[in-house]
């Protein structure tokens, strides 16, 4: 049986494509050969991890899953840590959630982390997640996304901060009294994120040992979901 996990945002530069592809990074590398992770680029606007890890041409892309012919892995580029991105590259004309969901189910024992934009990648992430991660700075935003996601029947994991460079206890605690959710990450601005994005990669996979992927390392080990 698959999972699936979304990482989600309303704000421009919330950090979320990093956060998706880092948690993908480190969860293949936590779980293989036990179970393979998909990392799928569902933001139409911007083509988030697609962009992130320069993926400017390849052959097939998430709107070729709506054929119903081509099996996910077939559409898929398979990073050097081992786990797989399905591009996107904001084709809105060729893409159908309905489709995207049947061909997704010929998976089998995978782990689904999905970045999703707040537009059509939202509508068609909430027919595909189950739990989602919230991202960002502003926390009223991060309050309206969240109530979207739960009177769809779906469940909030809690809130990821990021650009925060340290956090009282007493203003975390303030911050989830208002969300009404936990927060389960504060991502500080680091150089190494920078220098790993500029050079298409996943922080975790060029410093592992850095803070920021310390970081992410703990947002792991508090889902129950992975």
């Amino acid at each position: 049986m698959n999972k699936t996990l979304a990482v989600v945002s309303l704000e421009r530069g919330s950090g979320k494509s990093t956060l998706a592809l880092n948690i993908a990074s480190l969860l293949f590398s936590r779980d293989s050969p036990s179970s393979s992770v998909l990392l799928l680029d569902m933001d139409f606007q911007g083509g988030g991890v697609t962009k992130l890890l320069g993926l400017v041409s390849l052959p097939y892309s998430i709107s070729h899953l709506t054929n119903g012919t081509l099996h996910p892995l077939e559409t898929a580029y398979r990073h050097p840590v081992g786990f797989h991105i399905i591009p996107n590259f904001c084709e809105h004309k060729k893409y159908s959630s309905s489709m995207l969901t049947k061909n997704l189910q010929k998976l089998e024992n995978s782990l689904i982390v999905i970045d999703s934009n707040s537009g059509n990648g939202l509508i068609g992430t909430l027919e595909l997640a189950d739990n989602f991660i919230i991202i960002g700075k502003d926390v009223p935003k991060i309050k309206q996304l969240s109530m979207v996601i739960e009177n769809n029947g779906k469940t909030v994991l809690g809130a990821v901060l990021n650009n925060i460079s340290s956090l009282s206890t007493t203003k975390t605690e303030e911050i989830e009294r208002k969300l009404g959710k936990k927060v389960i990450g504060v991502i500080p601005a680091h150089k190494a994120v920078r220098e790993a994005n500029s050079q298409n990669q996943p922080v975790s996979y060029l410093y592992g040992e850095c803070l920021p992927v310390k970081k992410f390392r703990n947002i792991i080990s508090n889902l129950d979901v992975v």
